[in-house]
C-alpha cells in the first residue's frame, strides 16, 4: 500500500516531467504552472526577491526545477526545509542579499559622494 508521502512524490515527478520537457530549466509560465501559480505573481514575487532562485540564461528568466521543490517546501507551515547545496552565481534567492551588482552601484555612489565632498572641501580651504 502506497503511503501520502509516495503519491505526493509521484505527483511532483509527474508535474515535473510534465513541465520541463526534456530540461530541468523551467521558463517563467511551466515553472508558474508547476507551483500553481500565474505567470505574473510569479515575476511579481521575482521583482521583489520572494520568489524561488531563478537564473539568467542570457536574456532569459530560467527556474530550475530543484530550486522550486525548495522553495516550496521552504514555504510549507511548519516545514523545515534543508539547506540547498550551492549552485554557483544564481539570482533572486528568497531573503538574500541584494545582489552584487547593486551593492557595488551603492558603495559606488557612496564613494562618488565623498570624493565630491572631499573635492569641495579643497576649494573651501583655497589649496593653491
Amino acid at each position: 500500500m502506497a503511503s501520502a508521502e509516495d503519491d505526493n512524490r509521484n505527483d511532483e515527478t509527474a508535474r515535473a516531467q510534465a513541465a520541463r520537457r526534456g530540461t530541468p530549466f523551467l521558463n517563467t509560465e511551466q515553472a508558474a504552472a508547476y507551483l500553481g501559480l500565474s505567470p505574473r505573481k510569479l515575476q511579481y514575487m521575482r521583482s521583489r526577491c520572494t520568489g524561488p532562485r531563478y537564473r539568467l540564461h542570457s536574456r532569459f528568466v530560467r527556474y530550475h526545477i530543484d530550486d522550486l521543490i525548495f522553495w516550496s517546501r521552504s514555504t510549507a507551515p511548519g516545514v523545515e526545509a534543508p539547506e540547498p547545496a550551492p549552485k554557483g552565481r544564481a539570482r533572486g534567492r528568497a531573503g538574500a542579499a541584494p545582489s552584487r551588482s547593486k551593492a557595488r552601484r551603492k558603495s559606488l555612489k557612496k564613494a562618488a559622494a565623498g570624493a565630491a565632498e572631499t573635492a569641495s572641501d579643497d576649494v573651501d580651504r583655497g589649496d593653491d
